[in-house]
């Protein structure tokens, strides 16, 4: 809320009494906004993972009708990208809403590690050419729910677009983080900077919510880091980029 010096000019003052009034009235929407969102987050992260288990048994049961058994998988499916919709709104909603603020020292490098380790199966199911360059193994102050999803999203994102054994190719340094991957080349009417747009999807039959990239940015913004994508074509190359360091220090 604004704090304005006190003035004995009539006009002045009534200018300040109604900017005051302004900006409580802001303040208390805000508020009203936040409660609701986390009220609503709250209240809809049990029945989703209720309807989730539930649908889950019904299509484990030996006696499930033959006929009913797409559709049940149909609806699971849809009830799976719900909630991983659902995991990435509320996740932007806190960061934009500064619910983050406590941060330790995180080791990147050993938290790449893990969750390569993590996505190794997925990694292996597409065949692809896996190359890690760890040049750096730098320590940042960062939440760990945050630094966790920054490298989750950006691994997911290069995993999920890639082609059948095609090239991963991870650095680390101690400025930057980069993740490079083949892929289909762009169509020309696409603009690289549409992919941080929250539901933007190249593909529109995939099952993702189109908020991973959306995420990255979001985080990036939080801490002040630098955020690109670039595309090299012969052949397609695909390259999200975040800068760590402080702008004085990059190249």
């Amino acid at each position: 809320m604004l704090h304005l010096p006190a003035t004995h000019i009539e006009e002045f003052a009534q200018l300040n009494r109604t900017l005051t009034h302004l900006s409580e009235r802001v303040a208390a929407d805000y508020a009203l906004l936040k409660e609701f969102t986390e009220n609503a987050a709250h209240e809809t992260r049990t029945p989703l993972a209720i309807m989730q288990a539930k649908l889950k048994q019904l299509l484990q049961l030996p006696d499930l009708p033959a006929p009913a058994g797409p559709l049940m998988g149909d609806l699971y499916a849809a009830v799976r990208r719900l909630a991983r919709l659902h995991q990435g709104l509320t996740l932007l909603s806190k960061i934009e809403n500064q619910q983050f603020a406590v941060a330790q020292p995180v080791h990147l490098a050993a938290l790449l590690r893990e969750k390569l380790s993590q996505l190794e199966e997925f990694i292996q199911q597409k065949e692809l050419q896996l190359d890690v360059q760890l040049s750096a193994e730098p320590v940042l102050s960062l939440h760990p729910a945050l630094a966790d999803s920054l490298l989750s999203n950006l691994l997911h994102n290069a995993i999920r677009h890639n082609q059948p054994g095609g090239l991963l190719r991870v650095q680390l340094s101690a400025t930057e983080l980069a993740i490079i991957n083949a892929g289909p080349a762009l169509a020309a009417q696409q603009e690289p900077a549409q992919f941080f747009e929250r539901f933007r999807k190249q593909n529109a039959a995939s099952e993702s919510p189109g908020l991973g990239l959306s995420i990255v940015q979001s985080i990036a913004a939080f801490y002040d880091f630098a955020v690109e994508y670039t595309y090299a074509p012969d052949p397609a190359r695909h390259t999200l980029r975040v800068r760590f360091a402080p702008p004085a220090n990059r190249p």
